[in-house]
């Protein structure tokens, strides 16, 4: 039963609140959101949404991990630091959430200065996971968009992050580009726009197993052998996203979706 918004908001992991689209099933959302007022913004957001139903609005990570046990959302939408916790915590969580719940999507919203915490965030993989920063959301479509995509089993990363941490990326080693082959500078733009090595050997023909070796060349030529491979792949899209950006007539690959 629906209960007040003073009631959900006042007590942690309140309240449901239906907004069903006219057609299809609705994305379940579990909203987290310690600031209250931030909170209403978001809730009154998406309740002007059509096809999406808000199960559940949590105001500590404690009541957010206890809605994600009790509702299964299709949908988390969460910020990258839920004090009193680090951002390792809420990552911790998500990872947790979506190893045992595959198919939920995940939001994370973060300041700038949250920035140089989010790329793990990505380590165990990017499908269904989308990270905005908060003072770049201007209207709601933005932020119901990256429901949609997550729901649907995309990922997107905000421009202006993916910007920020290649610059940090940048600041910690120089990508040799220049020894790529032809083919290798091919693959890297499709790993660039989040393609799977499946879906990279039937867009240029080639075997899964060619794409492995392109991909582990990739890495090899950049340096990044030495990380988890998801990380990587990350890792190689923000770096080719800056070049194409450095360059006069080079093509914006953002915001980062991935296909299956």
């Amino acid at each position: 039963m629906s209960q007040t918004r003073t009631d959900r908001t006042t007590t942690g992991a309140a309240a449901r609140v239906t907004v069903r689209g006219p057609m299809g099933t609705p994305i379940r959302i579990i909203v987290g959101e310690p600031d209250y007022l931030a909170r209403e913004g978001l809730v009154r957001a998406l309740e002007a949404a059509d096809g999406l139903d808000v199960v559940s609005i949590c105001s500590t990570m404690t009541s957010l991990e206890s809605a994600a046990q009790l509702e299964h959302p299709d949908v988390v939408l969460m910020p990258l630091v839920f004090p009193p916790s680090r951002a390792g915590n809420a990552i911790h969580f998500l990872n947790e959430l979506q190893a045992a719940e595959p198919e939920t999507g995940i939001v994370v919203t973060g300041e700038h200065s949250d920035l140089v915490h989010a790329l793990p965030l990505f380590d165990s993989g990017i499908t269904r996971r989308a990270f905005i920063v908060r003072s770049r959301i201007r209207n709601a479509s933005q932020l119901t968009r990256a429901i949609r995509e997550v729901a649907s089993g995309n990922s997107l990363v905000d421009p202006a992050a993916v910007e920020s941490l290649l610059n940090a990326a940048r600041q910690r080693a120089d990508y040799p580009f220049g020894s790529l082959t032809e083919r290798e500078r091919e693959v890297l733009s499709m790993i660039a726009d989040a393609e799977s090595n499946n879906a990279i050997a039937r867009d240029l023909r080639i075997t899964t197993r060619a794409v492995e070796r392109h991909v582990n060349s990739i890495f090899r030529k950049l340096g990044l052998s030495g990380s988890r491979d998801v990380n990587r792949r990350v890792q190689a899209a923000l770096a080719f996203s800056a070049t194409m950006q450095a360059e006069p007539n080079g093509k914006a690959v953002h915001p980062v979706r991935a296909r299956h």
